[in-house]
């Protein structure tokens, strides 16, 4: 079933083009969902899978990882605690999964990053099995790598615009926008080299790629609807 996949820059405007395409098409637009979906399988918040995606780990965090893979290898030894739970040490010891499940996640760097990204792309390619979508972020465009039915879409700007992309969307001054842009960037980057040993937005990863400083929003949601239409008639 065919989809479309939209990656980029936060304030290269995915969100607003995205549903654009979405309503030309009449697909599905998807985006939050997936955390939504993603959150109720891991037994955390939304907002603990957004900070998980949105910023890099701090030492804290590094830390509370390597205690994980101690219990991870007590785990395998016997001692019957689950190993995909991605919470800390001395919370989880001696308890099991349904009981771990009652009280959900609610920071970051409780979630272990192999079921992070475990569930993220097992999320995405149920979504994209429905067909008929428009998926942003995640890096569902490497997730769903290989797929004869997928189109790969990536979005770039320049920082400037991009800050003023966010600020608007999310009534923040240009200073706090900054800020954000530069943080979540920062944080993409290391997620794409970390799970999917690439760069976040390296062209042989897309189909067709878009500068959206260059580009109007209305255009550039025209030609990657246009260019799906076409790579569609063409696929076998």
């Amino acid at each position: 079933m065919p989809v479309i996949t939209i990656n980029g820059q936060i304030g290269s405007a995915a969100l607003e083009i995205g549903a654009a395409v979405a309503r030309k098409l009449a697909y599905d637009y998807i985006d939050r969902l997936i955390l939504a979906e993603s959150a109720k399988r891991l037994g955390a918040t939304i907002e603990a899978l957004a900070q998980k995606e949105q910023r890099t780990p701090t030492r804290r965090e590094r830390i509370g990882h390597f205690l994980n893979t101690l219990m991870e290898r007590s785990a395998m030894a016997g001692t019957g605690v689950d190993p995909y739970i991605g919470s800390s040490l001395g919370v989880l010891l001696g308890q099991d999964y349904p009981q771990v499940m009652q009280e959900p996640i609610t920071r970051a760097d409780q979630l272990e990053d192999e079921r992070f990204i475990e569930v993220t792309k097992s999320v995405i390619i149920e979504l994209a099995n429905e067909g008929n979508a428009v998926i942003i972020g995640r890096a569902s465009n490497l997730i769903l790598r290989g797929r004869p039915d997928a189109f790969h879409v990536g979005l770039v700007s320049t920082l400037d615009e991009r800050i003023r992309t966010v600020a608007e969307r999310e009534q923040v001054s240009l200073h706090e926008a900054k800020t954000i842009a530069i943080e979540h960037e920062r944080a993409r980057v290391a997620y794409h080299r970390k799970h999917f040993q690439t760069a976040a937005d390296n062209p042989a990863d897309f189909h067709l790629m878009l500068s959206t400083y260059l580009t109007h929003k209305d255009v550039a949601a025209n030609i990657i609807a246009d260019a799906f239409l076409t790579f569609m008639k063409r696929s076998p």
